[in-house]
């Protein structure tokens, strides 16, 4: 019943685009028909209104209740958001490049079985990629933006700040020669 209560609340007392539940295949069935009884069958048949937050078990599992709401969304026309959630180093790779090769290869396999479900229903290609501090195990979801700010402000190998901050422009690149002539 809770479903139906938080689908209701955002009907009720919202007028944005809302998300219904994917706890199960029925709970996400009961939610596409709110939005039905809402918009009216043949509206929901021909446009995307309700959404449905879709996340693989990384690395590389779907589970059967993901896959039978994801399913249920794509069925009625309506978008599963598809997001892996990965923590570097803890459920996937700890480079950038096998984080964002799993990330790809689990977001387009729910892409594909929303197609294969029904052709041409509306998909969105999600993606949650962070790193683990090795040490201590803790997501350091805001280190790699503290990081590149840092960079930018001259904490990089070269010790060059490639943002002005007295014109508010940012140098294109740092190099071995010194910062890139061209400013934007």
């Amino acid at each position: 019943k809770r479903h139906l209560d938080m689908v209701y609340s955002h009907i009720r007392y919202s007028d944005r685009a809302f998300m219904g539940s994917v706890t199960a295949e029925e709970r996400s069935e009961d939610n596409i028909e709110m939005a039905r009884i809402l918009f009216g069958l043949a509206f929901v048949e021909k446009n995307c209104v309700i959404l449905g937050n879709v996340n693989v078990n990384s690395p590389l599992v779907w589970d059967g209740t993901m896959t039978k709401s994801l399913r249920a969304y794509a069925r009625a026309n309506q978008a599963p958001v598809i997001v892996p959630f990965i923590l570097g180093g803890a459920m996937g790779p700890v480079t950038n490049a096998g984080a964002i090769a799993q990330s790809l290869a689990e977001t387009m396999a729910g892409c594909a079985l929303a197609q294969l479900e029904r052709p041409g229903s509306p998909v969105i290609f999600g993606n949650f990629l962070s790193s683990t501090a090795l040490r201590t195990g803790s997501p350091t979801f805001g280190q790699r933006a503290r990081d590149a700010f840092a960079w930018f402000h001259g904490r990089n190998r070269w010790g060059l700040a490639p943002y002005d901050e007295e014109s508010g422009g940012c140098h294109d690149g740092v190099g071995p020669h010194g910062l890139n002539a061209n400013e934007g």
